[in-house]
C-alpha cells in the first residue's frame, strides 16, 4: 500500500490527458523517444535552444525570433548569468500578442465588491485600447516613455496597459490603497511620463475618492506631463486638470500596425515589497515575459481559447501581470476589485459559479478562510466548469490539500505555484499530466534547471536545500531600476553562489520530481544554534480546529535565542491551557522538542505587505529591539504597537 503521503489525491483522466496542450506538446517528440513530463522536462534542459523554438511556434508567438542572422540565434551567453540573453536578435509587439482575438466573445468580465458586472468584448477591449493609443500618441508616448498607474482592478487599467506597451512604453502600476510615501518610493525610481489613475475604489462597503492622493503624487513627480484618469463603472467623478477617460474615448482609433520591439524590451516595472528596506524596481523584458506566461498558462495550467481564468489580485502584484497575459491564450479574464471576503467569502465563489471559470487563482490565506467558515457545507456552488485552483503567496500546507479534496468537487486539480516578482513567472507550479500529492507542487517549470542545493553548493534530493537555478532562464529580468552597472542585480541573487541564481526559498524536490516550499530562507528559526524551518510548526499548529494563521520568529532573551509563535485563531476559538499543551506536544512528538515555542501569543492580525503577505520580518525586528524600516510598506502599521508592547511583556516574563 502506497505512503499516504504519495497516495495521489487527484489524477489526470484519459480524456484530460489526451486533450491537454501538454500532451501535444510532447507528441511533437515523440521520435525522440519524448513520451512523459519527466523526458521532456530532462530535454527542455539539455536542448533549451530547441525547446524555446518549439515553444514559440506551438504558442503562435507574433513577432520574429530573429531578425538579422543565419542560423537562428536563440541564445546569447555571456560569462555572468545576468548578462546572458533569450533571442538577441527577436522582435514582437506585447500588446499585439494579446489582442490577436477580435470578436463578440467576452474578452474582460469585471466584478466589483458592491457595483455591477461589467463585461468587454476582445472586439471593445481592442476599440478602447486603439482609442487610448491615439491619446498616448498626441502627447509623445514611444518606447522610451514610463506609464505609471494607481489603479484599480478594472478592464479600463488592462486597456491603458496595453496601449501603453504597443507604443514600447513600460508600464508600472500599484494598487490604489498604497499610501504616498509607498508610491512615490517606486514612482520617483522610474520618473514616469504620465500618471493613470482611477477616481475611486471600494473596500469593505466603503467608497475610498482618490483626488488627493493623485494630486499629491503627481506634485511629487516632476516628469509627469499629463494625468489621465479612469472610472470605476459608470462614475462621472472629474478632477479639475486631469484627463477624463471619457475624453480619449471620443478620439478616433490608431490603427496603424504594430510597431516590433526587440525581444528584450522593457514591458514592465515589477517592484519588490520594500518591507526590508528601499523596494527593488525590477525590468523585465517583453519576449521573455510572454513567452514564459504563454508555456505556463498553456502547458502547465492547460489554459485553452474559450477558458475562463481568474486570480484574486491587485493591479501591484505580479499576478495581475500574469491573469491579463490570459488574453494571449485566446481566454476570458475575470477581474475582481475589493475585499475577497466579502458576502462571508462567497462572492468569489459566486463569481466563479456565474462565469463558468475554468481556472480559479486564489492563496492559502482565502482557502483557509473559506474552510473556517465552513462555506462549502452551508452553500451549494455549481462548479462543473472549474478544471483547476491555483494557490500561490505561501506554501500551501498538506491539510490543505486533504481538505480541498474533501470540500471541493473531485475532479479540480488543485496547483500550488511558486515563482515570484523577481522572475514574473513560476520555478515551480502545476501540471495537467501529474498526479497531485499532498504539499507538493506537481512539477518544475520547463526550460529551468531548478535545484535544491544544501550549503556546500551540492543538488540534493528529498532533502531540504535552497532554491536555485543553475542556468539563464527565460523571463529573468533583463536589470534594474537605476543599476546600470548591474551591481545591485548581481547582489540579490548571484553572491551564495557564483552565478548561479539564488531565490531565497527553502525547498525540498522530491523523488516523485516534484517540489515542496518550506519558507523564506531569511524566514528560517535559529534556535540555540539549531536551524529550524517555521513551515514544520505551522503545520502542527494549523491542523488545530479554529487556529487561522501562525507566525513563528526568534528573540533573544539572556543571550539565548528562543521561538516565539504568534496564532491568529477564530473568532469562536477560545485558547487556553488545554489547548496549548495540545500543541506543544503535537510540536513534540511529530517534529522534535526544538519545535516547542517558548511561548506563543494570541495576537488579533500580523503585520502584512500591501499585496497582503505576513511580514515576518516586521515582527523579529520588534521582537529582537531592531527599528521596522519601511513601515509604509506594510498594509497596517497600526498593529505594530501590539507586538512591541508584546516585547515588553515577553522580556518581563522571562
Amino acid at each position: 500500500m502506497k505512503d499516504e503521503q504519495e497516495k495521489p489525491l487527484w489524477e489526470p483522466t484519459s480524456r484530460e490527458l489526451s486533450e491537454s496542450h501538454m500532451t501535444r506538446f510532447i507528441a511533437q517528440f515523440n521520435n525522440l523517444g519524448i513520451n512523459s513530463y519527466s523526458a521532456l522536462y530532462d530535454w527542455s534542459l539539455a536542448h533549451q535552444e530547441d525547446f524555446w523554438i518549439a515553444l514559440w511556434k506551438f504558442c503562435e508567438v507574433r513577432g520574429e525570433m530573429d531578425s538579422f542572422s543565419k542560423p537562428l540565434s536563440v541564445f546569447a551567453q555571456d560569462r555572468k548569468f545576468q548578462n546572458s540573453r533569450w533571442f538577441p536578435n527577436g522582435k514582437l509587439n506585447f500588446a499585439e500578442n494579446l489582442l490577436w482575438k477580435n470578436d463578440n466573445t467576452d474578452a474582460v468580465i469585471f466584478y466589483g465588491e458592491r457595483e455591477g458586472v461589467q463585461r468587454w468584448t476582445f472586439k471593445t477591449l481592442r476599440e478602447h485600447v486603439l482609442r487610448i493609443r491615439a491619446y498616448f500618441r498626441q502627447i509623445g508616448i514611444n518606447s522610451e516613455s514610463t506609464i505609471a498607474a494607481i489603479t484599480a482592478n478594472t478592464p479600463e487599467t488592462i486597456a491603458c496597459m496595453l496601449a501603453a506597451t504597443s507604443l514600447g512604453a513600460t508600464w508600472c502600476s500599484v494598487a490604489p490603497e498604497f499610501g504616498p510615501t509607498g508610491i512615490l518610493e517606486r514612482f520617483q525610481q522610474i520618473s514616469p511620463n504620465v500618471l493613470i489613475a482611477s477616481e475611486r475604489y471600494f473596500y469593505k462597503g466603503k467608497e475610498i475618492l482618490l483626488e488627493e492622493k493623485i494630486r499629491q503624487t503627481a506634485e511629487a513627480l516632476s516628469s509627469v506631463t499629463e494625468i489621465l484618469v479612469i472610472p470605476y463603472l459608470e462614475s462621472t467623478l472629474k478632477i479639475q486638470g486631469t484627463t477624463p477617460y471619457a475624453d480619449v474615448q471620443r478620439l478616433q482609433p490608431d490603427t496603424s500596425p504594430f510597431e516590433q520591439f526587440a525581444f528584450n524590451h522593457p514591458v514592465y516595472y515589477l517592484f519588490t515589497s520594500g518591507t526590508t528596506g528601499k523596494p527593488k524596481g525590477i525590468i523585465h523584458g517583453a519576449g521573455g515575459t510572454l513567452l514564459e506566461h504563454k508555456k505556463e498558462l498553456m502547458l502547465h495550467t492547460d489554459l485553452k481559447e474559450g477558458d475562463t481564468i481568474f486570480y484574486q489580485t491587485t493591479c501591484a502584484w505580479m499576478m495581475w501581470n500574469w491573469l491579463v497575459s490570459g488574453l494571449s491564450v485566446g481566454a476570458t479574464v475575470t477581474l475582481y476589485d475589493g475585499f475577497p471576503l466579502e458576502d462571508d467569502g462567497s462572492l468569489l465563489l459566486e463569481m466563479a459559479e456565474k462565469e463558468s471559470v475554468s481556472v480559479f487563482g486564489t492563496n492559502p490565506g482565502y482557502l483557509r478562510e473559506v474552510a473556517s467558515r465552513d462555506l462549502l457545507k452551508h452553500r451549494t456552488f455549481n462548479l462543473s466548469a472549474l478544471k483547476s485552483v491555483l494557490s500561490t503567496g505561501a506554501p500551501l500546507l498538506p491539510s490543505q490539500f486533504k481538505w480541498f479534496y474533501k470540500t471541493f468537487p473531485k475532479h479540480i486539480r488543485l496547483s500550488s505555484i511558486s515563482g515570484g516578482t523577481d522572475i514574473v513567472g513560476c520555478f515551480a507550479l502545476g501540471n495537467p499530466l501529474l498526479p497531485v500529492l499532498s504539499g507538493q507542487l506537481q512539477c518544475r517549470s520547463l526550460g529551468y534547471h531548478v535545484e535544491a542545493f544544501d550549503e556546500k553548493g551540492n543538488a540534493v534530493i528529498e532533502e531540504r536545500g535552497e532554491l536555485v537555478c543553475t542556468k539563464p532562464f527565460m523571463s529573468m529580468p533583463v536589470g534594474f531600476v537605476g543599476d546600470s552597472e548591474g551591481a545591485r542585480y548581481e547582489s540579490a541573487y548571484f553572491t551564495v553562489f557564483p552565478d548561479v541564481w539564488h531565490h531565497g526559498d527553502a525547498i525540498t524536490i522530491t523523488k516523485q520530481g516534484g517540489v515542496i516550499v518550506h519558507e523564506r530562507s531569511d524566514d528560517i528559526l535559529n534556535a540555540s544554534g539549531v536551524r529550524i524551518g517555521p513551515a514544520e510548526i505551522y503545520r502542527q499548529a494549523l491542523a488545530l480546529e479554529g487556529v487561522q494563521e501562525a507566525c513563528a520568529v526568534t528573540m533573544n532573551v539572556r543571550n539565548e535565542d528562543r521561538i516565539v509563535l504568534f496564532l491568529i485563531l477564530s473568532p469562536e476559538m477560545i485558547w487556553n491551557d488545554e489547548k496549548e499543551k495540545k500543541l506543544c506536544h503535537k510540536l513534540r512528538s511529530e517534529e522534535s522538542p526544538r519545535h516547542v515555542p517558548w511561548k506563543i501569543v494570541i495576537a488579533d492580525d500580523f503585520p502584512r505587505t500591501l499585496s497582503g503577505k505576513t511580514s515576518a520580518s516586521a515582527i523579529r525586528n520588534i521582537l529582537q529591539g531592531k527599528t521596522v524600516l519601511n513601515k509604509h510598506a506594510l498594509k497596517n502599521p497600526e498593529v505594530l504597537g501590539f507586538y512591541e508592547s508584546q516585547r515588553e511583556n515577553l522580556l518581563t516574563s522571562s
